[in-house]
């Protein structure tokens, strides 16, 4: 969510609103620790990154702050455009499962942090109801019935795999992904080290969450069973000597084309030069807070991503099927240059789904 999603699909016009929703810190680079006060413009020097670090002092010790964030899955939130028919449902209630990171791993901290955990209260989910009559129930069971006593809702679910590059791996690096679905849409992967006392750095300190590297990548591409796509490698060059920031192209291209098309007005959300592919996956180069009244640092993001859509092989399923026969992926990555630390990689599959509710009130899911 975090390093693929947000960086991705949240545009700068984003960033304003989720400065009110989400304490991001918007277009006040000079501003002191309440970098997300309702600020004058006396805060604001014309010169604002796209995407600017929050002050480690923005939730003072034993404070609190409010968030209110969007849900990401197929059947409610982000991934599902239709309303679900609670009516159908009977007596179960739908229930949300929530894991929450771990505490280092949700910010940055003044000092360091002993132990210990933090504490979420008032939880509450807000959803868009609409009361229908009587006579809209029944034509959807009308709907139901004609359809064999399932109800069909589709959607779009992200499953999550994990892998690793050594430290100081060159050439080909193969990810084994063992995704088994009808209808693989794309891959999303990130990498980023988690050595942190290898590398000097205290975990603290830095954003590791959202943090993506280049990998010193020169190219790259996924096998599903013998077919490579695409055919001919993504190019990148992170890896070679002397690279520069013209070497991003085909890498933004391909996932701009998994997010959406190529002829979108919305670009690919935040990313810019400033934030994009700029370093490879050691700690050192993570992106730390901006301390108060300094300049602002910046979030700093790599998600690398491959389309699959355009390779599917039947005409009824928009992506493609390695459930039937068990086909294996992987993902393909040529190391150009080494990086000092092992690599954690984050594979994120996005695939269609199917939601059937039957004649019982129970929701089962093809996947």
């Amino acid at each position: 969510m975090s390093a693929v999603v947000l960086p991705s699909q949240g545009s700068r016009d984003s960033l304003q609103h989720r400065s009110i929703t989400e304490n991001m810190r918007w277009c006040n680079d000079v501003t002191a620790a309440t970098s997300t006060d309702a600020d004058p413009v006396g805060s604001v020097n014309g010169a604002s990154l796209t995407t600017p670090t929050n002050s480690e002092a923005l939730i003072a010790n034993g404070g609190t702050a409010d968030f209110c964030v969007p849900l990401v899955n197929g059947l409610m939130g982000l991934g599902q455009d239709k309303m679900i028919p609670l009516a159908l449902l009977g007596s179960a209630p739908l229930t949300i499962e929530i894991e929450f990171a771990p505490l280092l791993d949700i910010g940055v901290f003044a000092a360091a942090v002993p132990g210990g955990n933090y504490q979420i209260d008032n939880v509450r989910y807000i959803a868009s109801m609409v009361e229908a009559p009587m006579a809209v129930h029944n034509q959807i069971k009308m709907v139901q019935q004609a359809s064999g006593g399932r109800l069909m809702l589709a959607g779009q679910d992200f499953t999550h795999f994990n892998g690793n590059v050594s430290a100081g791996a060159t050439g080909q690096q193969n990810i084994n992904v063992p995704a088994r679905r009808r209808s693989i849409n794309s891959v999303f992967f990130v990498g980023a080290s988690q050595d942190y006392a290898g590398g000097g750095v205290a975990q603290d300190a830095v954003y590791n969450l959202s943090y993506g590297g280049n990998f010193n990548m020169t190219d790259f591409n996924i096998k599903i069973g013998s077919l490579q796509v695409p055919p001919t490698p993504i190019q990148c060059d992170y890896g070679a000597a002397g690279w520069n920031g013209e070497s991003r192209g085909e890498h933004m291209i391909e996932l701009q084309k998994t997010l959406g098309t190529l002829a979108s007005t919305h670009g690919a959300g935040s990313l810019s030069t400033t934030n994009f592919a700029t370093a490879d996956c050691d700690v050192g180069n993570f992106s730390a807070s901006t301390a108060a009244g300094a300049i602002s640092a910046t979030y700093l993001f790599s998600p690398f991503a491959i389309d699959l859509r355009s390779f599917a092989r039947v005409a009824t399923s928009s992506g493609y099927n390695t459930a039937d026969r068990s086909t294996p992926i992987t993902l393909q990555m040529n190391i150009g240059a080494a990086n000092g630390e092992a690599i954690n990689v984050d594979c994120f599959i996005n695939y269609d789904s199917l939601y059937y509710i039957d004649e019982s009130g129970t929701i089962r899911v093809s996947l």
